[in-house]
């Protein structure tokens, strides 16, 4: 009974959470293509270095609330009030101080006065995004992911059509911070429309009770604060050690890299409430439900780096212009080696949390810190400094601190929440990987014709999968449960599923 509601829990808000990412992928795709090319790697530099502080600000805001308000109320709802209140008091107080400390670092370091004003912009956006935040976590602990899609939506697609149509008009930087803080106010707005759906939210505000809520949230504060910035800092410490157009360079293929997180970004907000619940309820259908998630995570990681290898140089022409951006290929080639170590320590991490284990996961985000700014401190001089393009060393620190954090993640796992099996899907997931984009690379180059090329890697890639017993009948059912069901009964007749 348990695993049929589990399994109906997990379907029906990875339908919700799908169709959401497919609209804003888009969305952003588009988006993607044109901030980079008409503001230039300069200004596209200064965009995504402040965009990247307010989110450093962000998760001093964030107080690791987030986290600790989905495992607790998906266990008792009743919480949902106390938690949602007393949540927007204190990071109201928390934006105050971000924004002072953040404003404090730019007049210290001495940058511009634009900077100055994106800051500003930005970090009032961040303030409408953190009671968003809140809102969205509510349809996460209720499991009920359909109305959080909804708000993601229309901010996405608002934010991708008018900041093209801004970008087209010739507007800069500062207009496109505007749009994206307004994009943010809708999401907000909407949420407020949706949540009386799922319960009513009373204005009882107990600062008695910010002291316990304070305690019990910081091994998750510690945790994401720290995770940030062995994440994050690269970007810091590039504008620091190099100058904006290698920011550019970096921050091209990263914004890819980060859209590229979607999919254990999903599975994370989906398994989440569900891994709580079920540590709680049902050890052997968390384990059960853990090695079919990991499973799932690895076959999409492994098919989507062997595409960005392969196809790293038609993909920046593409999106940003080969002319300006070619270093940019050697760095989105290295980020796409990070996706699976990133996919797996999603989904462990998620694990150890949902099995209490936060406080270990504290110490291990401090360990990656110091190793990630150790790496960068040496790496990114070095690159610059012998290659003119200092960003390489930043990837090269990111790659080697996640197969750190890998390590130290699955240490920590419960005795026996993986098997043998996972392993071999791991294995054959790699070679298949890699023999596609062998192929992949040999269509490429002599037929020029990109796309063509990614569809028949991944066409070799599903059949290797399927002859390796990886892919079963099992698997594409549910696939088909996810799908509209009008071209799901389709495919099953094809397929005789």
């Amino acid at each position: 009974m348990i695993m049929r509601e589990t399994t109906a829990s997990i379907i029906n808000n990875t339908k919700a959470m799908f169709a959401a990412q497919a609209v804003t992928w888009i969305s952003s795709f588009f988006l993607m293509m044109f901030l980079p090319r008409y503001l230039g790697a300069e200004s596209y530099g200064k965009l995504y270095f402040a965009m990247s502080l307010t989110i450093f600000g962000g998760l001093i805001i964030d107080l690791g609330i987030s986290s600790l308000f989905v495992k607790e109320v998906a266990r008792d709802r009743s919480k949902v009030n106390s938690f949602f209140m007393n949540g927007v008091s204190l990071r109201l107080i928390m934006w105050v101080i971000a924004m002072l400390g953040m404003l404090l670092y730019l007049f210290i370091t001495g940058y511009s006065s634009e900077l100055f004003t994106l800051i500003v912009i930005l970090g009032f956006g961040k303030l409408l995004e953190t009671i968003s935040d809140l809102a969205h976590r509510i349809f996460q602990s209720f499991e009920q992911l359909r109305y959080r899609s909804i708000a993601v939506i229309i901010e996405r697609v608002s934010l991708s059509v008018v900041g093209i149509v801004m970008l087209l008009a010739g507007y800069g930087i500062i207009v496109i911070a505007i749009v994206m803080t307004l994009s943010v106010l809708l999401n907000l707005l909407v949420c407020f429309l949706l949540l009386p759906k799922l319960v009513t939210l009373k204005i009882e505000i107990t600062p008695s009770s910010w002291k316990g809520l304070l305690a019990s949230s910081l091994p998750f504060l510690i945790s994401t604060f720290f995770s940030f910035i062995y994440f994050r800092i690269d970007v810091i410490m590039l504008s620091a050690m190099t100058n904006d157009t290698v920011v550019g360079w970096y921050g091209a293929p990263y914004k890819l890299f980060d859209t590229m997180m979607f999919f254990p970004s999903i599975l994370h907000i989906v398994v989440f409430p569900v891994f709580s619940r079920l540590w709680k309820q049902s050890h052997t259908e968390f384990f059960q439900t853990a090695r079919q998630t990991l499973d799932a995570t690895v076959i999409v990681a492994v098919a989507i780096t062997f595409c960005l290898i392969t196809l790293a140089s038609p993909v920046v022409n593409l999106l940003f212009g080969l002319e300006e951006y070619s270093n940019s290929v050697i760095l989105l080639q290295g980020l796409a080696l990070i996706i699976p170590l990133i996919y797996i320590n999603f989904i462990i991490s998620t694990v150890d949390i949902s099995a209490d284990k936060q406080r270990a996961l504290s110490i291990v985000s401090i360990i990656a810190t110091f190793i990630n700014i150790g790496l960068n401190f040496w790496l990114i001089p070095f690159f610059q400094n012998d290659y003119g393009n200092g960003a390489i060393g930043a990837m090269i620190s990111t790659l080697i601190t996640e197969t750190c954090v890998m390590v130290m993640f699955i240490h920590l796992l419960p005795q026996g929440c993986f098997n043998k099996e996972n392993l071999w899907v791991i294995l054959k997931s790699l070679i298949a990987g890699i023999f596609s984009g062998v192929l992949v690379w040999y269509v490429e180059s002599h037929l020029n014709i990109w796309y063509l090329s990614g569809l028949i890697g991944i066409i070799i890639y599903t059949a290797f999968l399927i002859a390796a017993n990886v892919l079963t009948k099992k698997e594409f059912g549910l696939v088909l449960t996810i799908i509209p069901k009008r071209f799901s009964e389709t495919t099953s007749r094809l397929f005789n599923l």
